[in-house]
């Protein structure tokens, strides 16, 4: 894992940084967007194996986001996991009939993270 390049979609400054101080150790290297406006235009010269994408973003939500990307083939590779706080938004299935890969509930550790990395990239597969 220690050559994936990890992008952060989240219009918080700290649910943006924590996933980076976690990966940092593992070698894992983070982008971070505040919107997803930013996190289209980064993907569109930056490539990317997975995006954590926080689902309630004001003006273009994470939902938003995914719709976009879903719409590029070009995008096919990048494994997509909901990264949400909200506890009434917190059905898995829900999230994955949309396109998401995997679902992390914030905060995250270090091994939530490791782990929705692995299961993104197995489901994907």
């Amino acid at each position: 894992m220690s050559n994936k390049l990890i992008l952060v979609v989240d219009d918080n400054d700290i649910n943006r940084m924590l996933p980076s101080v976690l990966l940092k150790p593992y070698g894992i290297h983070v982008l971070e967007c505040s919107n997803g406006w930013e996190a289209l235009e980064l993907i569109k010269i930056q490539r990317v194996d997975c995006m954590l994408i926080d689902i309630s973003m004001p003006s273009f939500t994470g939902l938003d986001l995914i719709s976009h990307i879903l719409k590029n083939s070009k995008y096919a590779e990048i494994k997509l996991i909901a990264y949400t706080a909200d506890a009434a938004m917190q059905d898995e299935d829900q999230f994955l009939q949309l396109g998401f890969h995997q679902v992390l509930i914030k905060p995250v550790s270090a091994k939530d993270l490791l782990s929705a990395i692995g299961v993104a990239q197995m489901r994907a597969s």
